[in-house]
């Protein structure tokens, strides 16, 4: 709710300015984490490193076979000439500035993650309310509703990134590998945007 006040606000005030939607969601990442500080859950506790599975997929692998199942359907469509429909699977162009890919890039993984990974998840589970696969359900459902309305992917797209992200997170124990994935996906996003 602090992430989503703070963009309509910035948005309200700069509607061009990127930077300033990337700022007010460092913002809100901030507040939640005094928030949750203040009520007795410090970031050591919900951020703590988780247990990994030994056979996991590196970060660049599992996001690169992710981009791979995601992209391949468009650029067989375009090859096949179906250019049209290879076209409506693929994000809209948009003009690129540094504001814009300081928030796609840094800004909203780290706030997406932080939040989506490091707390829900690990709430889900910690609590009992949700544990395992269920957690990750709950928590890429969430994600999902939260880009809810954007323009790209729809529900069924960001809840199957944000499982992703979650299995990501839980078979590498570390917030880093879907950090990492989220920044490379939304950069991926971006060139396709400026460059389609």
């Amino acid at each position: 709710l602090l992430n989503l006040l703070l963009i309509e606000t910035a948005s309200l005030v700069a509607p061009s300015d990127f930077g300033a939607v990337a700022l007010a969601r460092g913002a809100a990442c901030a507040m939640f984490v005094a928030l949750q500080s203040t009520a007795g859950l410090p970031p050591a506790e919900w951020l703590s490193p988780q247990q990994a599975e030994a056979d996991a997929p590196s970060p660049a692998v599992a996001t690169a076979a992710f981009a791979a199942v995601v992209l391949l359907p468009p650029l067989l469509l375009q090859l096949s000439g179906q250019s049209e429909l290879a076209a409506a699977l693929v994000p809209a162009a948009r003009p690129l500035d540094a504001g814009r890919a300081a928030d796609a890039i840094l800004a909203a993984p780290i706030a997406e993650e932080l939040f989506f990974r490091g707390w829900l998840l690990a709430a889900l589970s910690r609590t009992g309310l949700a544990e395992g696969g269920a957690a990750i359900g709950a928590s890429a459902v969430a994600f999902a509703l939260w880009h809810a309305g954007q323009g790209d992917g729809g529900l069924l797209f960001y809840s199957a990134f944000g499982a992703f992200l979650a299995a990501l997170y839980r078979r590498t124990g570390t917030l880093a590998a879907p950090l990492g994935a989220h920044a490379a996906w939304n950069g991926l996003i971006l060139a396709v945007r400026a460059f389609r």
